[in-house]
């Protein structure tokens, strides 16, 4: 996928479970949870596989890293957890073509920092999901609400509109009368 700013891509993380993406937030909510503002009650006493996501404003996915995150009884987040996702996503290698060219991919055998390789998890290893798919498949559903580019209307060129001006004016002071005498 051709480069972008960070700045013009939308964070995102999904929550996966058996059947497929359980839960979509912004990365800011993502941030809220793991500050233990909210908990996630769904995800209760569970390790979660989720996936923190670049999204481009055309809704096509940049970057993923799969990631492990544990939740208490109560749905907060554990406490300890602490894993530089933008870092990540930064350094992260090639991954599959999800039809705009290769997405950026960290996860357990592609980790830039091996250090947390094990907080990360490998795509595609349970119950036959493809996570490539249903990640594609829910930022383009966009039920995240991400304003999307608009595609541009073609611009006329400047001359063709100068003419229209000019001929409308040109109009115009044919309709009024001249003076044929001059002015005292």
């Amino acid at each position: 996928m051709a480069f972008r700013s960070n700045k013009d891509l939308i964070e995102a993380v999904f929550f996966f479970g058996k059947k497929g993406i359980s839960k979509e937030m912004r990365y800011t909510e993502f941030e809220a949870v793991l500050d233990g503002v909210v908990g996630i009650t769904g995800l209760s006493s569970r390790e979660v596989q989720a996936a923190y996501l670049r999204i481009t404003p055309s809704l096509d996915v940049h970057s993923v890293v799969l990631f492990l995150i544990d939740f208490d009884d109560r749905g907060f987040a554990d406490q300890d957890w602490n894993i530089p996702l933008r870092h990540l996503a930064d350094t992260a290698g090639s991954g599959p073509d999800l039809g705009k060219g290769p997405i950026r991919l960290s996860c357990r055998s592609q980790c830039s920092v091996s250090w947390y390789q094990n907080e990360l998890w490998e795509p595609g290893g349970r119950g036959g999901l493809n996570h490539f798919q249903l990640i594609r498949d829910a930022v383009k559903r966009n039920k995240l609400g991400i304003i999307t580019e608009e595609p541009s209307a073609p611009l006329e060129p400047p001359v063709m509109q100068e003419q229209v001006r000019m001929s409308a004016i040109s109009r115009i002071c044919r309709s009024f009368p001249t003076r044929s005498s001059p002015r005292p």
